[in-house]
This record gives structure tokens, C-alpha cells and sequence, in this order.
């Protein structure tokens, strides 16, 4: 009953985050999943289970998980999505241990640390321009270049 709470949209980012903060969990159901939403939990440290399909879609959230090395609340399936939600809100201790451990890793790994994504993808722009023949006049190859951060 007074635990599950339906919001209106809030005026700004620090408004929404501040609420993020205040949620004793965020569930990220199947199908079309929370995408920047569920970034904005996670940078609040609320914890996320997610339930990742095989669709773009629906993946997101789950590697985000993965990034903060917290992959134990990947649900494989819509019962073990729901076991893990109940066994949180179950068990306060697990849901705090969770949040410390999003705290650490919000400011250890990887996830949150646009410097390092600046730089990863500043030297491969200029890997980029090499291969290219720096603009010398040269032919430009032609490729098509996947680059992951």
C-alpha cells in the first residue's frame, strides 16, 4: 500500500535525481526498458534490478549493472526478476549493503568517469585521422569503425 508511489514529472534534473535518491529500489521490467532513467537511479545509488530481453531495448540497464560490477541483480528470467526484488525489499541490511557498494562504485569504476571516456575516445579520433593520411590530400579509406567506451 504506502510503499509503492506514483510521481508527477518534476522542473529539474536535481529535483529528479533527489527523489531517485529518496526510492528504495528501481525495477527495471522487460520489454522497453529505463534506459537514462534507470542511469539516473543508479548515479542516486538506488539500486536497479533489471530484466534484460533480447531487443536493443531492453538491454541498457543491465550493462550498466555490469559496469558498476554489480551483476547479481541481472534477473534472467521474470520469476528470478521477481525473486530478486522481493528478497531486496525483504531484507533492508542486503538493499543498504547494495546502495554502499553503488556509492564506491559510482566513484571507482568505470561507469560515471567521463574523463577516461573523453580520453578513450579523443585518441581514437585521432587513430582515426592517421589511418585517414591526416588530411594530407591523400584518398580517404574507406571504413566503417565501431568504437566502444
Amino acid at each position: 500500500g504506502d510503499r509503492l508511489e506514483f510521481l508527477l514529472k518534476v522542473d529539474s534534473k536535481a529535483a529528479h535525481l533527489e527523489r531517485m535518491y529518496e526510492a528504495d529500489l528501481f525495477l527495471d521490467t522487460g520489454g522497453y526498458s529505463a534506459h537514462s532513467t534507470a542511469l539516473d537511479s543508479l548515479w542516486a545509488g538506488t539500486p536497479v534490478v533489471s530484466l534484460p530481453g533480447q531487443a536493443f531495448a531492453s538491454r541498457p540497464p543491465a550493462s550498466f549493472l555490469s559496469a558498476l560490477q554489480v551483476t547479481d541483480y541481472i534477473s534472467r528470467n521474470e520469476a528470478d526478476f521477481e525473486e530478486l526484488a522481493i528478497r531486496l525489499v525483504r531484507n533492508p541490511a542486503a538493499l543498504d549493503a547494495l546502495r554502499d557498494k553503488l556509492w564506491r562504485s559510482r566513484k571507482e569504476g568505470n561507469l560515471f568517469q567521463d574523463d577516461d571516456h573523453v580520453g578513450h575516445m579523443c585518441r581514437a579520433l585521432k587513430l582515426l585521422w592517421e589511418l585517414n593520411g591526416a588530411g594530407d590530400g591523400d584518398e580517404m579509406l574507406k571504413m566503417h569503425v565501431i568504437v566502444t567506451l
